[in-house]
């Protein structure tokens, strides 16, 4: 028994004295700006990023091309890019895109992991959402490790 409690103390005091584990050093990795492109079936081209957009875009009745749409579409492509200043990276944190609508309701999401990231470069990440032309007020939100980026769009119908 008395060895016993000798190495417990022991152990205690040597994790006790232990340094701190050091923080990973910042490595340069940053989530960029979420895009949003409507995919127009008729022509199969894709229409500028919505969110960027400058006068900002009026979706309205979007399935049958009302609204800023050039044509009917009733896709949604989402993108998120993930950009590196440093060093290529292999990465096992999770990125997650995820398009909600009114009352929070989760329309998709995507998760990603074991990402490689090439030096000073990125990776664009995408997310494809069916029947999206009359989805309503919807969030675009990515995030990855404690970055988060969120983008609001409206796609609206009525009469």
């Amino acid at each position: 028994m008395k060895v016993r409690s000798g190495l417990i103390a022991l152990c205690c005091l040597s994790a006790g004295s232990a340094p701190a584990i050091a923080a990973p050093a910042d490595d340069g990795i940053r989530l960029r700006a979420v895009a949003a492109q409507l995919y127009y079936e008729r022509s199969g081209t894709l229409s500028e990023d919505l969110i960027a957009r400058d006068p900002p875009f009026t979706g309205w009745n979007t399935v049958i091309g009302e609204g800023d749409a050039k044509e009917p579409s009733e896709y949604l492509l989402v993108s998120v890019v993930l950009a590196n200043a440093g060093d290529e990276a292999f990465l096992d944190d999770k990125l997650t895109i995820r398009v909600t609508g009114e009352n929070s309701k989760k329309i998709g999401e995507r998760v990603f992991s074991g990402m490689l990231i090439a030096h000073r470069g990125s990776l664009c990440l995408p997310l494809w959402i069916d029947d999206a032309g009359c989805l309503g007020a919807i969030t675009i939100t990515a995030t990855f490790r404690k970055q988060k980026v969120s983008a609001p769009l409206q796609l609206m119908c009525g009469e």
